[in-house]
């Protein structure tokens, strides 16, 4: 990952750009002296956990405040919010889909800028601890998805690679217990295309993974969500770009039909009209055409 202090591989002018385009008007893209930036990590704990605290406010005044305050943290401390990922991404995942509508932008803005200084080994890690197991609900699960896909489009190949395989087995588990809702579903998606445009030829490891979660979710298009469907779609013609495939969106499917042909054929005895493998399967065949029956 890019980090503003030069960390993950970057220059320090190439991390100062891309963090410094995450930043607040206020900072005209530049960033705080090295003085102010001290200041704020000498007295970070004790600022920290009354921000957070606003974040949940009854009042939309008191959360609008508490997150522009921390999104302006967040430029000065940089890396120093690091350790305390687990406080933040909790606190992101209850406050990122806010009713306010001016809240929730800044929540997003706040995520995002975070995910530029905490490694995402760590924020990988701490969501895959609050997402897995019966009890958590539906919405919870929701909330942490989307943070976890705006956490993810910040980051670099580099820094995503290792970790593709724990998102996508994450996503996988998420497939069997999340409502077949587009304001569930559409998390999923950001999630797998954040994987596709952060871990480029990375992907190559999980292809068939990311294959065969974008047809699910291109086959649902039979339950009225057309746009979820298309960008489902649009995200294989993105993958096939990723991993830098001559032959495109077609040679994608040559390569991992089988696999998903085999998945969906494996319970046809007890196929019905609403059957998800029935749905995967017609949409496999109407998408790949030639390329999965020659």
């Amino acid at each position: 990952r890019a980090q503003a202090g030069g960390e993950g591989g970057a220059t320090q002018e190439e991390a100062s750009e891309k963090v410094a385009s995450m930043y607040p008007a206020a900072f005209a893209s530049k960033r705080p002296c090295e003085g102010a930036r001290g200041l704020v990590k000498a007295h970070l704990d004790g600022m920290l956990p009354s921000l957070l605290q606003e974040l949940s406010d009854w009042t939309p005044t008191t959360r609008g405040r508490g997150a522009a305050t921390l999104l302006a943290l967040i430029v000065y401390a940089e890396q120093a919010i690091a350790p305390h990922a687990e406080a933040l991404v909790g606190a992101f995942a209850k406050a990122y889909m806010d009713d306010d509508e001016h809240v929730a932008s800044r929540v997003a803005e706040c995520v995002c800028l975070a995910g530029a200084f905490v490694p995402a080994q760590v924020f990988v890690g701490v969501i895959a601890s609050h997402v897995n197991g019966g009890a958590v609900a539906a919405a919870s699960r929701r909330n942490w998805m989307a943070v976890l896909a705006a956490l993810l489009e910040g980051a670099t190949e580099q820094d995503i690679a290792p970790l593709l395989p724990k998102v996508c087995e994450m996503v996988g588990e998420m497939e069997l217990c999340m409502p077949e809702e587009e304001e569930h579903q559409v998390h999923l998606l950001r999630v797998l295309r954040a994987c596709v445009s952060s871990g480029g030829k990375s992907c190559w490891g999980v292809s068939g993974q990311l294959f065969a979660s974008f047809l699910r979710l291109e086959s649902m298009h039979y339950l009225g969500m057309n746009a979820l469907s298309a960008g489902a779609a649009d995200g294989i013609q993105r993958l096939a770009v990723a991993l830098e495939l001559e032959g495109g969106a077609k040679e994608l499917f040559e390569r991992e039909a089988g696999g998903v042909l085999a998945g969906a054929m494996g319970t046809r005895s007890e196929w019905r009209r609403d059957s998800k493998d029935l749905q995967v399967f017609d949409t496999l065949l109407r998408s790949g055409g030639g390329a999965v029956v020659p």
